[in-house]
């Protein structure tokens, strides 16, 4: 009896332990889990704002090496006072109309300022000798401009509010190089100067829903976890003392949940597909095999057409079924086994064909397109019917050893930017 008695008391502490555990482990990893996602957030606005920026720079570059652009003078676009000193600042037409110089700066000032009030993402060109005063630096600036001069650094990116909102605001020294002389060589400038900086602010709200979206789909699965846990301690304490066999079963069954818990966390809620926490080991694991073996590896990035406007117009609930149709159709376009498919966030998909080049990736892309291109949103009681079209992004490479498979995100996004450019309903 008091053998009985003792071995009762001792799985009474061996329970408690187990919950005490459990609970501190489960505890630990949700809270491991929770800094790397917010490490992800960073990371992500980080690489939108390189993208960005290069996309900011490659207008600057393109206006540049054409000596800029003469545009008709209006209220829009009058003669920059801030260009006087350029003796063919204004052409005169045969026509009697005035054309007038829009420098690099220029075009890319006022493109920086109609992309941010579209999208919300903010761009500044910045310099501590600006020819026009819109250009004058902040606080923050003219310290990230100084430590450029000095050679401190050459990029900085901060986390700051803007209008009371996050930001990540990143920026880059610009160096005058040859072209620039035409409109700073009287202030001094020779090639080689940092002639100023270049910013990109990226609102970090969209990102920080997705971390919370995230977190919340963690907290369901760890609780349902720890739950589970509870149930199988109990089951423990009831049946006392088991066989080594019986013991095995149970930490198979801890194993089978946890797996569970893991595919829950690394799948999206609505589509049922790979959400980013799988579409990044499946990036990683497939970009080494390529790099490993020299195959082709494909990169899609597809985004539906004016998907926010659908959902501002007609709401979230069919949004939602719009986003499970064009789940359907990929799935159904794509039939090799080694095809992989995520939802990016919000309506962006990510496709990724192993050893597929270029051809073979727009000979697929274009499939989905069309696939797609049949789908219909009906609604009888509203009385109307919307067609759904994507815009397609395609990068196709035989990956190296330096390159990293985030560039294959951003060159497959600059693709669809481009597809979008072009009227949308795109492959490129």
């Amino acid at each position: 009896m008091m053998m009985n008695k003792n071995l009762f008391k001792s799985l009474n502490y061996l329970s408690l332990a187990f919950i005490f555990f459990w609970t501190l482990a489960l505890g630990g990893l949700f809270f491991w889990a929770e800094t790397k996602e917010e490490a992800h957030v960073i990371e992500y606005a980080k690489k939108e704002a390189r993208a960005n920026f290069n996309k900011d720079i490659a207008l600057r570059n393109w206006v540049a090496q054409r000596g800029g652009i003469y545009v008709k003078v209006s209220e829009q676009t009058p003669p920059n006072p801030y260009l006087s000193h350029i003796s063919n600042r204004d052409i005169k037409l045969p026509s009697g109309e005035t054309l007038t110089l829009m420098n690099p700066a220029y075009v890319l000032r006022e493109t920086m300022e109609q992309y941010g009030e579209l999208y919300g993402i903010k761009g500044r060109i910045t310099s501590l000798k600006p020819l026009n005063p819109i250009n004058t630096p902040d606080a923050w600036e003219r310290n990230r401009l100084v430590e450029f001069e000095k050679g401190e650094l050459s990029e900085v990116y901060e986390v700051s509010n803007i209008n009371k909102k996050p930001f990540l605001r990143y920026m880059k020294a610009f160096v005058t190089v040859p072209s620039c002389l035409l409109c700073h060589a009287h202030q001094g400038y020779v090639v080689g100067d940092i002639r100023g900086g270049v910013g990109v602010s990226i609102p970090l709200e969209p990102y920080l829903k997705l971390k919370r979206d995230t977190i919340e789909t963690l907290q369901i699965s760890y609780g349902s976890l720890w739950l589970l846990g509870l149930f199988i301690i109990g089951s423990i304490y009831r049946v006392g003392r088991n066989s080594i066999s019986h013991q095995y079963a149970i930490e198979k069954k801890l194993l089978i949940a946890h797996q569970q818990a893991q595919e829950m966390a690394e799948h999206d809620g609505l589509t049922g597909l790979a959400n980013r926490r799988l579409l990044a080991k499946v990036l990683h694991q497939e970009f080494k095999r390529a790099v490993r073996n020299q195959h082709h590896l494909s990169v899609l990035m597809l985004d539906i057409d004016h998907f926010k406007h659908f959902n501002d117009t007609h709401g979230h609930l069919l949004g939602d079924e719009v986003l499970v149709l064009v789940a359907d159709a990929i799935q159904t376009s794509c039939q090799r086994p080694s095809d992989f498919i995520a939802r990016f966030g919000g309506e962006e998909f990510i496709i990724i064909l192993p050893q597929t080049d270029y051809h073979g990736a727009y000979k697929q892309a274009e499939k989905i397109r069309k696939k797609i291109a049949t789908l219909c949103i009906e609604n009888n009681n509203m009385g109307f019917s919307v067609s759904i079209t994507v815009s397609i992004g395609i990068d196709s490479r035989i990956p190296q050893k330096l390159q990293t498979p985030e560039e294959q995100i951003n060159h497959a996004d600059q693709a669809l930017y481009k597809a979008k450019e072009q009227g949308r309903n795109q492959v490129v």
